[in-house]
């Protein structure tokens, strides 16, 4: 069986295609968890933080005197 050169070029843009297709679809996948890692170890920074506006070591459950 002789196979046409039109026809392996067509199989092998083909493949070309669906290489690049799958290689953009991983890249973008790879920036959406980038992303929403990012998001969460703000988010963790965020709640180890005190609150603002009181000093580090001063009881914050004593009622005011």
């Amino acid at each position: 069986m002789v196979l046409k050169p039109q026809f392996v070029e067509a199989v092998i843009m083909d493949c070309v295609g669906t290489a690049i297709v799958v290689a953009i679809v991983v890249t973008l996948m790879l920036l959406g968890i980038g992303m929403v890692v990012n998001q969460l170890f703000r988010l963790r920074k965020w709640l180890n933080a005190p609150p603002p506006g009181q000093p580090p070591g001063e009881d914050a459950h004593g009622p005011p005197d």
